[in-house]
């Protein structure tokens, strides 16, 4: 019986169109931590590396795993709740090794850019600010500059930001926050202008393909940022509340941050030298 990949942890699909994924049932006992030792195949077979033969053990991934409402090859999917009222989950079921089968790396992302990259770091981070409407408040500083009166610097509206063209820390976040606040917390946020949806454990290409994916649910793709790290972050005009709630239901299963849920995370900001290593973190995509 095939699998359901939707209700599998750290998915990667594999050339031969099956996928490899952390076994369900090495998972009960806190083990494959990697995600390396359950193989599906292309026709719908699976096995746990670390338990071959053991039939126990085939049984309890598929207990935990099993889709059950498939009787042909494999049938690995995420369902999403079809809505004439929200067109951009029109792409139905689909799955995960289907979603990371398109690789689109930084250098095709910056290809693809609608608008020019300005060459100077700093004019990039500017110009991620003016993504925001002209009067958001929007917070822009290190993690720590929330919660004091000596930190209502950090909040401004976007447009005061560009007039001054200071910006007052490495980070920077994706919404807009109620005016006089001092720290930077869900209860303080007056609206969820982007989602950043951002990868520690995806390749970039791999990122890239969650990219793609979301902007052909019908998500526009406003920014792009190589944080010279680990990740890239992709900023995306924020879906409504129910294209939300079912985004949380999966992206984190095909290696997104879970935290990208929480409307108060900080991202980085172009132009700014990582503390750790000194790199800087620039735009590559831009659609204003």
């Amino acid at each position: 019986m095939p699998l359901d990949l939707a209700r599998l942890q750290k998915v990667k699909p594999t050339s031969d169109g099956g996928a490899i994924a952390r076994c369900p049932a090495c998972a009960q006992a806190d083990g494959d931590s990697h995600g390396q030792h359950l193989r599906v195949f292309p026709a719908g077979a699976f096995a746990c590396a670390a338990h071959p033969g053991d039939r126990d053990h085939r049984r309890l991934i598929w207990q935990l795993s099993g889709d059950r409402e498939a009787s042909g090859p494999f049938r690995g999917r995420i369902r999403f709740e079809r809505s004439r009222d929200d067109a951009w989950t029109r792409a139905g079921r689909l799955t995960c090794a289907r979603i990371l089968a398109r690789p689109w790396s930084p250098s095709e992302i910056a290809r693809a850019s609608p608008e020019p990259i300005p060459s100077d770091p700093w004019a990039q981070a500017l110009a991620l600010v003016k993504l925001f409407r002209p009067r958001d408040v929007v917070w822009i500083g290190e993690e720590r500059d929330s919660g004091h009166w000596r930190h209502a610097r950090h909040f401004r509206r976007a447009a005061d930001w560009l007039a001054t063209g200071t910006l007052a820390g490495p980070r920077i976040c994706p919404s807009s926050f109620r005016p006089g606040v001092i720290s930077r917390a869900q209860r303080t946020v007056a609206a969820r202008r982007f989602l950043v949806v951002e990868s520690d454990e995806l390749p970039h290409d791999l990122q890239g393909a969650i990219f793609q994916y979301l902007i052909e649910c019908g998500l526009r793709l406003r920014a792009v940022v190589d944080t010279a790290g680990r990740s890239l972050h992709g900023w995306f005009d924020s879906p409504p509340p129910g294209g939300l709630a079912r985004l949380k239901s999966f992206l984190p299963e095909v290696g997104a941050d879970p935290a990208l849920f929480n409307p108060a995370q900080p991202c980085r900001l172009p132009g700014w030298p990582r503390a750790d290593t000194q790199l800087i973190p620039t735009l590559i995509y831009l659609a204003p």
